[in-house]
């Protein structure tokens, strides 16, 4: 064998295991809630949601330190997570995980600090995540008092945004408020943007 075609078949028995080794996880076919199946996942995995609307434990206030896809079966029409305003959808703080979000509507997620500083009512998102055909609705991040600031009613960091809309989400504090559908985005590409606020109280 030749060392050309020696390092040909490594990059190729390499391919084959990376592609194997990648895993589509259904819900709830396989695991009933987001976190569970979160939790079950492999980075690289793909997590395929089917038609219906997502509450409860384990279905908002998700944390993920894998980089993972994220994709309703049937678009944001027919998928939707709604943690009826007591908390957010997914919080990637402190995780440097490239995450991938399509064809969900977000609505009626709330973050709310006491004082100080509030971000990301929907989604608190890092450098790395990237959202695609989403539709966030409601979402609210809001501070109670004092020296204070609110921002990215809807999605606070991220890295690109594409086709997305983003209609009545709300930032709110007693001092200074920014980003009403969002904030600290990279790049941002055919988005619509419908009576969103930045509200200071």
């Amino acid at each position: 064998m030749t060392g050309q075609t020696w390092i040909i078949s490594i990059i190729s028995v390499v391919f084959i295991v990376f592609t194997a080794s990648a895993a589509t996880i259904h819900i709830p076919g396989d695991y009933p809630t987001f976190q569970a199946a979160v939790d079950a996942a492999q980075p690289g995995d793909t997590i395929l949601v089917a038609d219906g609307v997502y509450s409860g434990s384990g279905n908002f206030d998700i944390s993920c330190y894998k980089d993972l896809t994220f994709k309703s079966e049937n678009g944001p029409a027919n998928c939707t997570i709604d943690p009826q305003q007591f908390g957010r959808a997914i919080d990637l703080y402190n995780s440097d995980a490239a995450v991938h979000l399509e064809g969900f509507t977000y609505r009626n997620c709330r973050y709310v600090s006491p004082m100080g500083r509030a971000v990301g009512g929907a989604i608190h998102g890092n450098n790395e995540l990237t959202l695609d055909s989403c539709i966030f609705y409601n979402n609210t991040v809001e501070v109670g008092s004092g020296e204070d600031n609110a921002g990215g009613g809807a999605v606070y960091l991220a890295n690109r945004v594409t086709n997305c809309v983003f209609y009545e989400n709300t930032a709110s504090a007693d001092t200074y408020s920014y980003g009403g559908a969002l904030a600290s985005v990279t790049h941002i590409e055919n988005c619509t943007f419908l009576n969103n606020n930045a509200e200071v109280d």
